[in-house]
């Protein structure tokens, strides 16, 4: 048995009891305004609900894609931190940069680019190859990683 007592206005403490009127368990509800003692109650059950199958999917598909999403970042922030990459922007804006290096940053952006497409498709394929194998990533192309340790 439910009971729900209102307090001011939108906050219910909702009591459940078993048959000898012992609590089983009580909690405090927020319902929308002009809701009653039965939306509190309902809202109450309803997060005591277990998981539907689907919501249990999901759930762990956001988590696959926040851990892709993860990998990714953290692999590209390996070689290039955002403030290499502020430092090798900030020459080239000046003209600093010389024609080796031109070629190299462009090919570092590349990279970045096959990275976030690598995590997309990733994200669309789940047969695709696990993210946290180095065979699912582009490799590094080669100077790159120099030319970050140069800034």
């Amino acid at each position: 048995m439910f009971y729900a007592e209102n307090t001011d206005g939108n906050t219910w403490y909702v009591t459940e009891t078993d048959d000898a009127g012992e609590v089983i368990s009580s909690g405090q509800v927020a319902v929308k305004s002009g809701g009653g003692a039965e939306d509190a109650i309902a809202t109450l059950q309803e997060a005591r609900l277990p998981p539907t199958e689907a919501a249990i999917a999901a759930g762990a598909q956001a988590t696959r894609i926040a851990e892709i999403k993860a990998a990714c970042s953290l692999r590209i922030l390996d070689i290039l931190d955002i403030y290499t990459v502020s430092n090798i922007q900030g020459a080239f804006v000046a003209g600093e940069l010389d024609e080796a290096q031109m070629v190299l940053f462009r090919s570092g952006r590349k990279w970045v680019a096959a990275m976030q497409d690598a995590s997309r498709a990733m994200i669309l394929d789940p047969l695709l190859p696990d993210h946290t194998s180095d065979n699912a990533w582009p490799d590094v192309p080669a100077g790159v990683a120099t030319l970050a340790a140069e800034f």
